[in-house]
């Protein structure tokens, strides 16, 4: 039978033993917590990130989508004004080259039937206004095909920079997506291991209180 000296100390050590237990079980929480609240604040950081590329790639759908209605409405508004242009320039160009290639004779035209120099002024004044007329109506369609063509440029890269960017943000939200399922894992991983701790701990220190009995 031990004597109380010696039951003293038994328990004096047991409870120094679970003292320890405790603090190192309490340590070790600590700095598992750490950790694990930094992981915390990452995957939440990643999750808003996550949550904006997907409003900003909505947003971009919209915008592309409004931008390829734009193209059909203007494909559709500046088909019947380029044929218009087509049919009115091949009309000019047959006239001028007529007009041209007979030009002497409509200038000998001119100078044969003026009965006086009040005429043959009317008639070179005649041939200037209409050659005048043909220039402006020339330099008028080729501007109207000039704006048609920087219209239909202007959409065509508006849609390419906005493919382009949804691109770029798609793959961002990929790598980002990446990013915070591999943080999940951590994550869970961290806390599998944390819930080992605490269990060796709780048996620790129930075969430390056994001992002491």
């Amino acid at each position: 039978m031990k004597d109380s000296a010696t039951v003293a100390l038994i328990m004096v050590k047991n409870a120094a033993i679970i003292g320890a237990i405790i603090l190192l079980g309490l340590g070790a929480t600590a700095v598992a917590a750490a950790p694990l609240d930094s992981i915390r604040l990452e995957i939440n950081s990643l999750r808003a990130d996550i949550v904006k590329s997907e409003g900003e790639l909505a947003n971009l759908d919209s915008e592309i989508e409004s931008t390829t209605k734009d193209i059909i409405h203007l494909y559709q508004r500046i088909a019947g004004q380029e044929q218009a242009l087509v049919e009115q320039q091949e009309v000019l160009d047959s006239r001028i080259q007529n007009v041209y290639k007979n030009y002497d004779y409509l200038v000998l035209g001119v100078i044969l039937n003026a009965r006086n120099f009040n005429e043959l002024w009317k008639g070179f004044s005649f041939l200037a206004r209409l050659n005048r007329a043909d220039q402006d109506l020339l330099s008028a369609n080729r501007f109207r095909a000039e704006k048609i063509k920087e219209l239909k440029e202007d959409l065509a890269e508006r849609k390419r920079s906005q493919l382009e960017l949804k691109r770029r943000k798609k793959l961002d939200s990929i790598v980002t997506r990446r990013r915070y399922e591999t943080k999940q894992a951590e994550l869970q991983k961290k806390l599998a291991e944390t819930r080992a701790w605490e269990a060796r701990m709780a048996q620790m220190k129930r075969r430390a209180s056994g001992s002491n009995n």
